[in-house]
């Protein structure tokens, strides 16, 4: 039996589905349904029994999970002191998923050139929420950055406090809309726009897989009610759309962050007036966890960064 498996049999008896379980694990159906049945003939007991409802766990199912969350909190401190080593100079990494912030990148490349000489393995991700959720838990990234609207905020804490991470809050930041030269707003000379004035154009959003934020995504374009939608799979299309489209994307343009580096020199932003949400940037970490002098020190850097710190 692998950690893997374990932690695999956690996330099916939380969500109560294999489906659901598979898509937050980011595995095939089958593959999961296979590492299961592997476990179960290794232990000779059923884990899960199917219903109407869905799954259920058996009264050993139970008790596996139960033990399970166990060892994986210790292996998670293993995890943890191998992070601790490089205050004794035997770190070599420093790995870190990101909700595709521009400004952060910039971060990355001081940070390597910081430590071009030290034989550090540096490993960042770019990638949809639920992604960066999955990849703390699972050790993928020490650290995940964020950002969140305030939008069903009790829901999505209780999404990250599910996967045995904490959340602290970097920044809050208003509403915005960034749109390109398509867009029969970039002409104008706007300092702000309502939510009315969006209506005739397509709003661009980034595919998420997680159900909770895929509503929280929904509630967004109920609020701004576009014309038509444009759903990415990939954020790195998002430029060139917002270049070619009247189309607009919703997020947040921090004052501070793009002071000396412009978000793109041909996208503008415009904050939304009385817009009934905002976002929030964050911190995601494994509970009861301390970070690595390399993530305490990106993280300050972040904190630099969204509160003009360093923009002299």
């Amino acid at each position: 039996m692998k950690i893997e498996q374990i932690q695999q049999i956690i996330e099916v008896a939380q969500v109560g589905s294999i489906n659901r379980a598979s898509q937050n694990l980011y595995i095939a159906q089958s593959t999961l349904s296979s590492s299961i049945k592997c476990v179960e003939t290794e232990l000779r007991q059923k884990l899960f029994i199917r219903t109407q409802k869905g799954i259920e766990q058996t009264e050993f199912g139970k008790i596996f999970v139960k033990y399970g969350k166990t060892i994986l909190e210790a292996y998670q401190h293993i995890q943890s002191a191998s992070n601790l080593q490089y205050r004794n100079g035997s770190n070599s990494a420093f790995k870190i998923s990101i909700y595709y912030l521009l400004f952060a990148n910039r971060l990355l490349y001081q940070m390597f050139n910081k430590y071009s000489d030290q034989n550090i393995n540096f490993h960042y991700i770019n990638t949809p929420r639920d992604r960066i959720l999955f990849d703390v838990a699972h050790n993928i990234s020490e650290i995940g950055i964020i950002a969140m609207p305030s939008l069903m905020k009790s829901q999505w804490l209780d999404l990250i406090y599910s996967y045995g991470l904490e959340y602290h809050t970097l920044s809050i930041e208003p509403t915005h809309i960034l749109f390109g030269p398509a867009c029969p707003l970039y002409q104008s000379n706007k300092t702000s726009v309502t939510i009315n004035e969006l209506h005739n154009f397509s709003q661009i959003t980034i595919k998420e897989n997680n159900e909770l934020i895929k509503a929280i995504e929904a509630e967004i374009s109920k609020t701004f009610c576009p014309s038509t939608t444009i759903q990415l799979s990939d954020r790195d299309l998002l430029i060139g759309m917002l270049h070619e489209t009247n189309g607009y994307y919703i997020a947040t343009m921090n004052q501070y962050a793009y002071v000396k580096e412009p978000y793109d020199p041909i996208i503008k932003s415009l904050p939304v007036v009385a817009c009934p949400f905002h976002y929030e940037f964050g911190l995601v970490k494994k509970q009861r966890t301390e970070l690595s002098a390399l993530a305490d020190e990106f993280v300050a850097l972040i904190r630099s960064a969204i509160t003009g710190n360093n923009s002299k």
